[in-house]
């Protein structure tokens, strides 16, 4: 099985190459000692400060979604830009893209108002302008001119709104949830993992493994906000979603470390979880069956 992995590839993932190969066999979530259980925690509050985005970074990020939200509300009669995705969940990695949408009214072309965005952008000077019309959600990629951040414009992504509420009210539970998803991110991140258009998972999709690991912990970081009454059914380009967030009376977290979870987060889902046979539902709390 071995002869089917590039020598980039054996560089990269070793020891996930290896467990396939059954070469390798990952040591026990309990491996760790008190003595490096804390040495990682201070590691992971020290990784968390390193890639999340300065003061200058975030004060330049808002620059751009004012500017941004004046100047294409102005040219596109009866549209709201609104921000989304990981800088307002506070998951954003430092230089990582601006996700933004614009919601247009009774929008019927979408490829003629990509056009129109596109040339309004290349007027204020905006470089890298690529559109992508034939993707399920259109958008604009592009990259600010003074700060190099790039950014990515999407038209009508309603939904794409309401799993920012959802995320953004897991993270405001408990700051072990922020700290462990951004070290999640970051690895994937530094060993080309969080590239869907590659073929692997997204970085929203590591985002919701790491929700899921707290949900599912023996004592839990968080509960399940999707579980319970009243619910919230929403109607986007004619299909229903439920968009429920309810925020359970008592809930008490657990009390495990950032260092206890973060290594209990690779033993779940790179040891314990049965990929073949069940699902990941952070809406069910529960992985079911295929």
């Amino acid at each position: 099985m071995s002869a089917g992995w590039s020598k980039d590839q054996k560089a990269r993932w070793p020891r996930a190459i290896g467990a396939l190969d059954g070469t390798y066999s990952p040591p026990a979530v309990d491996a760790l000692d008190e003595a490096r259980l804390k040495a990682l925690s201070k590691e992971l509050a020290d990784l968390e400060r390193e890639v999340s985005p300065s003061d200058v970074e975030q004060k330049q990020r808002r620059g751009i979604v004012n500017h941004l939200k004046r100047v294409l509300e102005r040219h596109v009669r009866g549209s709201t830009l609104h921000p989304f995705g990981s800088a307002e969940t506070g998951l954003v990695l430092r230089r990582g893209d601006v996700d933004l949408c614009l919601v247009v009214k009774d929008l019927r072309k979408p490829k003629s108002v990509l056009r129109h965005l596109s040339n309004v952008l290349d007027t204020e000077d905006y470089r890298d302008i690529q559109t992508i019309g034939r993707a399920k959600v259109p958008i604009v990629k592009f990259t600010d001119p003074t700060t190099g951040i790039p950014v990515d414009l999407s038209l009508n992504n309603a939904l794409a709104l309401r799993n920012t509420e959802l995320i953004a009210a897991y993270v405001n539970l408990d700051p072990r949830v922020k700290t462990i998803a951004l070290a999640v991110k970051h690895w994937a991140l530094q060993r080309g993992l969080a590239n869907a258009f590659r073929g692997t998972l997204s970085s929203y999709a590591w985002t919701l493994l790491v929700l899921r690991h707290l949900q599912a912990v023996d004592a839990p970081i968080v509960p399940n906000l999707q579980a319970g009454e009243p619910r919230r059914v929403e109607t986007y380009d004619g299909r229903s979603h439920d968009t429920t967030i309810l925020h359970p009376e008592g809930f008490q977290p657990g009390t495990a470390s950032v260092a206890e979870l973060f290594a209990g987060f690779f033993h779940r889902w790179f040891v314990q979880h049965a990929w073949d046979e069940r699902i990941v539902s952070l809406r069910e709390g529960d992985d079911p069956r295929r």
